[in-house]
């Protein structure tokens, strides 16, 4: 086969920039090249990443048989500018990541250039449009036939078998440099990496559409093999050194069975940290103690907003003072904590926004606040 492109977009002009651009390597993209080169022995990747490369580098770069793009709703128009490129050139463009498993329709409707769109996971399909086989057996799957769009079933990948993600072709160091330049005066990290050890969120279950700004895409929660996430985290601390993960599940405590058991088989002196979501609400003294054991260095917390009000408007499932517990509690245990705030929430006053300001500044005097 021709070599496939996968290319993660920049954000597009008009956006700030992420605190955390051009700090880690695509984790989706690596774990889409360990999937194909693990079914795929002859599988030739190779990956570009618009947050460390120019775009008009990538543009002059691509032009393979197939070329993947994924995108979220802040870099859509640059990957239209990528897919652009490389269809002048004959590529076959395939889109996917969360904007194109919401808008698949829209795009393929009003967007000539991209022939296929991935929706949720993209490990098999991308598999199966390589090796060949007819599109309307293919899982996950939108494009188009005889002028109409033809949408098939959604299938998980199944995320209980061992996949360390490939970066193939990116320059790790690059990253690493960027977070030491970074982070370096406030964190006592070298290096640190992306990891994932579930799919989904609990409250967006339990609540049939969770937080009003939920951007998860689907229902249903899925969990990694405790030892497989170890093993991840191993692997990239023996051979690149990185000793700092970035844990970037939707809840890292919400499952007190999985952190008993992730805590468990925790291999002896492996000396790295974790970098974590919570909800608040989770965070119990039981669950900090595990994290503390188990290596968590901070945790960041969805505050949102100062008004309880507001909190239940949002569906949030907390208040502020649940807030202040779970720091409290983290506080306890040595670990460090980021909060964040959502300015403009369904009825937003001045009044209420004041109450989340005079939050902040409250919250900024715990000494685990960083």
């Amino acid at each position: 086969m021709d070599k496939l492109q996968i290319i993660n977009p920049s954000i597009d002009l008009g956006y700030s920039q992420s605190l955390r651009s051009g700090i880690y390597p695509p984790l989706n993209l690596g774990i889409i090249a360990r999937f194909l080169k693990n079914e795929l022995s002859w599988a030739n990747i190779e990956l570009f990443d618009a947050e460390i490369t120019d775009i008009n580098d990538i543009r002059k770069s691509i032009g393979s048989n197939y070329v993947g793009i994924s995108c979220n709703s802040l870099t859509y128009k640059s990957a239209l500018e990528i897919a652009q490129s490389a269809k002048v050139k004959g590529s076959n463009i395939i889109l996917g990541g969360p904007y194109a498993s919401m808008k698949y329709e829209t795009i393929l409707r009003n967007q000539p250039l991209v022939d296929i769109v991935v929706r949720g996971d993209g490990e098999e399909a991308l598999r199966d449009i390589i090796i060949g086989k007819p599109y309307e057996s293919i899982p996950n799957l939108v494009y188009r036939k005889n002028g109409k769009i033809i949408t098939n079933p959604v299938k998980n990948t199944d995320i209980s078998k061992q996949v360390i993600p490939d970066y193939c072709n990116l320059p790790l160091e690059k990253y690493f440099s960027n977070h030491r330049d970074r982070y370096g005066k406030f964190k006592p990290f070298d290096s640190s990496l992306a990891i994932y050890s579930a799919k989904g969120c609990e409250w967006r279950d339990k609540t049939k559409g969770g937080c009003v700004f939920c951007m998860v895409p689907h229902y249903g929660v899925r969990y990694k093999n405790p030892v497989h996430v170890w093993n991840e985290i191993e692997y990239f601390h023996h051979k690149y050194g990185v000793n700092s993960f970035w844990e970037v599940s939707d809840s890292f405590v919400d499952n007190g069975d999985w952190l008993n058991s992730f805590r468990d088989c925790k291999p002896y002196g492996l000396d790295v940290s974790l970098h974590v979501y919570g909800r608040a609400s989770k965070i119990t003294k039981e669950r900090a103690r595990l994290l503390k054991e188990i290596g968590v260095f901070e945790v960041f917390i969805g505050a949102e907003s100062g008004d309880d009000q507001i909190l239940k408007n949002t569906n949030k499932g907390l208040t502020t003072k649940i807030t202040r517990r779970a720091i409290d509690i983290l506080r306890n245990e040595g670990i460090n904590v980021i909060v964040s705030f959502v300015l403009g929430l369904p009825g937003e006053t001045e009044k209420t926004l004041a109450k989340t300001i005079d939050f902040a500044k409250e919250l900024s005097t715990y000494s685990n606040i960083n």
